[in-house]
């Protein structure tokens, strides 16, 4: 897909569809996988290098699974959420080697997955771990949000570190229910690359 698209009413995604996306797309509402498919399909969502998928607006659900639907939504491009200061949940395993941030709210990403490239909030804004099992594969960096906890590792959601994280920002580790963990393996390296970088104990 190229050029722009606008998603404001709920959208289905059925049939084991693959979307591929070069251009800009716009959403404030909610995406289903598999809502009227058979089960146990699978959909894929690529967000190209120049791809944009920004969330505009709060209180939703993105790539919400029915009838054992597995969706993966492989990120090179930019994933991100700009308006509202409410919450967008994200339910999709990702797969990043773009950037991932928000600038407004909190985008919480529940699925998992593997991380590399840059990730967290920026202006105030939030990026989630919130759920799910994320590993570092390659070089993540973490956005340096100022004084404000812009990466969060929450709810019993996992993070090993098996490449190399360079955190600018600040990370707040524990927070919400479960005991969330961050695990660094051998060889992997946890780097503070800014004066105010920093983990912050969230409880």
């Amino acid at each position: 897909m190229t050029g722009a698209t606008t998603i404001n009413t709920a959208a289905y995604i059925d049939g084991g569809l693959t979307w591929t996306n070069s251009g800009t797309v716009l959403d404030s509402t909610y995406i289903y996988d598999g809502f009227y498919s058979a089960s146990n399909l699978s959909f894929g969502f690529f967000n190209q290098t120049l791809g944009i998928f920004d969330f505009t607006a709060d209180g939703f659900y993105a790539f919400q699974s029915y009838h054992g639907a597995i969706t993966t939504f492989t990120n090179a491009g930019l994933l991100e959420k700009t308006a509202g200061t409410g919450t967008v949940t994200f339910e999709a395993i990702l797969h990043n080697t773009g950037e991932v941030t928000a600038t407004s709210g909190m985008l919480a990403l529940f699925g998992g997955g593997t991380v590399s490239g840059t990730i967290g909030g920026t202006g105030g804004g939030v990026v989630q771990f919130g759920g799910g099992s994320f590993i570092t594969t390659g070089t993540v960096i973490i956005l340096d949000a100022s004084s404000f906890n812009g990466l969060s590792l929450i709810n019993g959601a996992t993070w090993t570190d098996s490449g190399v994280t360079n955190d600018s920002g600040h990370f707040l580790l524990g927070n919400g229910t479960g005991i969330s963990t961050l695990a660094i393996s051998g060889g992997a390296s946890f780097n503070f690359t800014a004066d105010d970088g920093g983990i912050v104990n969230g409880g």
